[in-house]
């Protein structure tokens, strides 16, 4: 098998840059891939502050109300045994 597959290889040798052009010099791709990488956790988000505050609202709202162990205890007693978790199809 290893014949018709041949070696594995982790090296991207091609990326596409943001702009769309095929990105082929190796320091290119590395510093593509560090940006891509990057910047989903680090890039500021202008929704982090609106959604921080709304939750601290909501966990000082007295009008959320609490769930008791003996609810949550129901709720898993009354799952279906031996059935894996599927969509519902409306069957």
């Amino acid at each position: 098998m290893l014949k018709i597959t041949a070696a594995f290889s982790s090296q991207v040798k091609v990326v596409i840059s943001e702009t769309g052009k095929l990105l082929t010099d190796p320091e290119a791709v590395k510093n593509r891939w560090q940006k891509y990488t990057h910047s989903p956790y680090n890039d500021p988000n202008e929704n982090d502050e609106a959604c921080l505050q709304t939750l601290e609202e909501a966990r000082n709202n007295d009008d959320i109300s609490v769930v008791e162990a003996d609810e949550v205890t129901a709720a898993i007693n009354n799952l279906l045994r031996g059935k894996a978790a599927a969509v519902d199809r409306g069957n």
